[in-house]
């Protein structure tokens, strides 16, 4: 065997660099899920995640009519993330509104 740009040669040692950023790229989103699923009941509620799980409620119990419009200017226009809230509350209280909020903020 020759060697490719000035390094020895060695039997199976060639990763390839997409194996290599893959690789990387897990262990980034391992440590980051880690940190954000490692204590989902360290305080109490806080006045947004009240006020998301709230609204949630109200949308997802009135889908097609929207509770009131102000909840709109401080979430930017949609109900996606209270719903997604108040379907966290339901499976696991407030520890599943924590984790649906890591779940996503880990992808």
């Amino acid at each position: 065997m020759t060697e490719i740009h000035g390094n020895p040669p060695h039997e199976n040692s060639f990763v390839p660099p997409r194996v290599r950023k893959s690789a990387l790229l897990l262990l980034i989103l391992l440590i980051a899920a880690f940190v954000r699923f490692r204590d989902l009941n360290y305080s109490t509620a806080f006045v947004d995640e009240a006020s998301f799980v709230r609204v949630g409620e109200a949308v997802l119990s009135h889908p097609l009519q929207a509770p009131y419009s102000e909840p709109l200017n401080f979430m930017f226009g949609w109900y996606l993330w209270p719903a997604l809230a108040a379907v966290g509350e339901w499976f696991g209280g407030l520890a599943g509104v924590r984790a649906v909020c890591a779940a996503m903020g880990t992808l």
